[in-house]
């Protein structure tokens, strides 16, 4: 009376291992099945870099050749992404910002607009934390000015307009005013800070001339820094009217392609529109 009894209660853990096997299986080919499809993951700082190379394209306003040298350089100009610090920024934060990417690389002006002024805005409020600093490469260097010479007149416009020409004259009297009471290391980060953005002003994309001048601006913001000075000599404002205005704003437009090729995330941010 035992033995059906029994027979059944194995056959029925039987099925049940059996199905437990095939479930486990399935499980497993389905998930293989999915991972190919599946996107990795990019991170804030990735976004931030490729949202930033599409906006300057976009700028630009590229032509179907002008767009595919620009392809050609980015093989050999992009600095490597590297090791970034993990960023910190609200879900909300997040959510625009991946908008915005999607609506730019839909090309979706209306959208873009209204999510950029949105987005600057909860970046005003936020202030997250992004590690999205490009250091501008040898080859960047050597391409700007070749890709400067394949834009329109009407396209330099376009970036100059979008660009913040900065003066140097005011940044080292700002320098000054904000270091007045600053001493040792305090002093040296706004004196370095702003006698490396004033060399690059003036030197443009020749890292010898601006390494150069770099060194004189920083003499001369220590010796007036010393003498409770708040205004840029005359020497000094000689030495900016020798580079002149044309100049500078030449210079400012090709650190603006320099930065734009050396972008890690410019091959991606092209690719995107493909």
């Amino acid at each position: 009376m035992n033995h059906p009894t029994r027979w059944s209660r194995l056959g029925l853990i039987t099925m049940g291992l059996c199905v437990t096997l095939l479930a486990t299986r399935s499980s497993g080919d389905d998930s293989k099945d999915k991972s190919p499809k599946e996107k990795p993951k990019r991170s804030l700082n990735a976004i931030t870099l490729e949202v930033q190379a599409l906006q300057t394209v976009d700028l630009l306003d590229l032509k179907p050749r002008q767009l595919q040298a620009l392809k050609a350089m980015a093989k050999t100009t992009t600095q490597p992404m590297g090791k970034r610090t993990p960023p910190k920024a609200s879900a909300e934060y997040r959510k625009l910002l991946f908008s915005l990417h999607t609506a730019l690389v839909k090309k979706d002006e209306d959208k873009v607009a209204d999510l950029d002024s949105e987005l600057q805005e909860l970046k005003e409020k936020e202030n997250p934390e992004l590690d999205t600093d490009v250091e501008v490469t040898a080859e960047a260097r050597k391409k700007a000015p070749e890709l400067l010479k394949m834009l329109s007149a009407a396209q330099v416009g376009s970036l100059i307009g979008g660009s913040d020409i900065e003066d140097p004259i005011e940044i080292l009297n700002d320098a000054l005013d904000t270091g007045g009471d600053q001493k040792g290391n305090e002093w040296k980060e706004t004196r370095d800070e702003a006698a490396e953005r004033v060399g690059q002003i003036l030197g443009g994309l020749d890292e010898k001339k601006v390494e150069q001048l770099t060194g004189v601006v920083g003499k001369f913001l220590d010796s007036a820094h010393a003498a409770m000075k708040t205004t840029v000599s005359d020497e000094v404002r000689l030495l900016i009217v020798k580079v002149g205005p044309i100049a500078i704003i030449r210079h400012s437009v090709e650190n603006s392609l320099a930065l734009l090729l050396s972008n890690p995330r410019l091959v991606q941010a092209l690719q995107a529109r493909d």
